[in-house]
């Protein structure tokens, strides 16, 4: 029983470093990519108010994600 409880906490604990730690290289890049396209599309016409909310929650993400790297 011990030793399952062991396993699953190993294997909870190795996602959640990927998910927090090793991935966040790549998620800096995919938010970055995705800020680039809401500002060009902002340069051609008017943002809806769905881009505009998704411009500032990837933001706040990007921060996120730098916060994390200074960890690493």
């Amino acid at each position: 029983m011990l030793k399952e409880n062991l396993k699953f906490l190993k294997n909870a604990l190795k996602r959640w470093n990927e998910e927090h730690f090793i991935n966040t290289h790549k998620r800096q890049k995919l938010i970055t990519k995705e800020l680039n396209d809401i500002e060009i599309k902002g340069d051609s016409y008017p943002l809806s108010g769905e881009e505009i909310d998704r411009k500032k929650y990837l933001q706040v993400e990007f921060w996120n994600v730098v916060d994390v790297m200074k960890l690493c």
